[in-house]
């Protein structure tokens, strides 16, 4: 691996779990310094201590990414400990699965706070100490479902199609000061969220012999694509094959790809238990 990572000071957001996880896992065996975000101080603790034992350096800090206030508080403790980080990783995120008309108003607040807020929360208080600097990376977890609709998922496809279109704009505007914005979108991963999919109205599969988890990434690997990516320069992510195979198809045979999900949407509304 590249030996830019070493001395460099990395945030992650999502880091008790999951992508997170294993992202800064990753960082820290690369020689980088991480920063543990989460509103899981125990998965926090657990996170640090695994890192230290592999003799890496980890600090956390329980914050909640959804409130801009705590996000401003994180940003002025980060700076006076640590200085301006290196390296920004959005990881966190949360979904929840039904009909569109199911869903009360709340849920979409409290997931589009997570997905959508928590990433703007973060690039709005740590993007200008970067741009100041002149150099810095910025990475935003959005998903396969931030490039393709999928039926019966509609505030995880809102939340990360606006993550996607911000991440682009940003990266635009990012690279007049030097700093750098990769995108990731993959398919399902192999984290915790995978196994409790909050559902309104509908039964979620989550079993070992669901379609999900038969094509679950891991999150190990994935954290390692968004390593080279980052050394790389990658302006967008798409894994695994069958996820770019896919987006392929919704992009240069948009008719196919309608059909294809209105089956899916019948399909679904028969299988998994959709309530009216």
């Amino acid at each position: 691996m590249s030996i830019e990572f070493r001395e460099s000071t990395a945030l992650v957001t999502g880091a008790a779990s999951g992508i997170g996880r294993s992202v800064a896992m990753k960082l820290a065996a690369e020689g980088a310094g991480v920063l543990l975000v989460d509103i899981d101080r125990e998965g926090l603790r657990s996170v640090a201590n695994d890192i230290g034992l592999s003799g890496g350096r980890a600090s956390f800090y329980v914050t909640d990414v959804s409130d801009a206030g705590q996000v401003e508080e994180l940003r002025d403790r980060v700076a006076a400990e640590h200085g301006t980080p290196d390296i920004l990783v959005n990881s966190a995120g949360v979904v929840i699965g039904g009909a569109i008309d199911q869903i009360p108003l709340a849920e979409w607040e409290w997931l589009l706070g997570v997905n959508l807020w928590g990433v703007i929360n973060t690039v709005h208080h740590f993007s200008r100490d970067m741009y100041e600097r002149g150099s810095g990376n910025i990475v935003n977890l959005a998903s396969a479902a931030g490039l393709m609709a999928l039926p019966y998922l509609s505030l995880y496809t809102t939340s990360k199609f606006a993550v996607v279109g911000f991440s682009k704009v940003l990266r635009a505007e990012a690279s007049v000061h030097g700093v750098k914005v990769t995108t990731v979108c993959p398919g399902f991963v192999r984290t915790p969220m995978l196994d409790n999919v909050k559902a309104v109205g509908m039964e979620v599969d989550s079993s070992e012999d669901s379609t999900m988890k038969r094509h679950a990434m891991s999150p190990d690997e994935l954290a390692d694509r968004i390593v080279r990516a980052m050394e790389k320069g990658t302006a967008v992510v798409v894994c695994p094959y069958q996820m770019k195979l896919l987006y392929g198809i919704s992009k240069y045979f948009p008719r196919l790809w309608d059909s294809f999900i209105s089956l899916n949407a019948r399909i679904a509304h028969k299988t998994m238990g959709v309530r009216r």
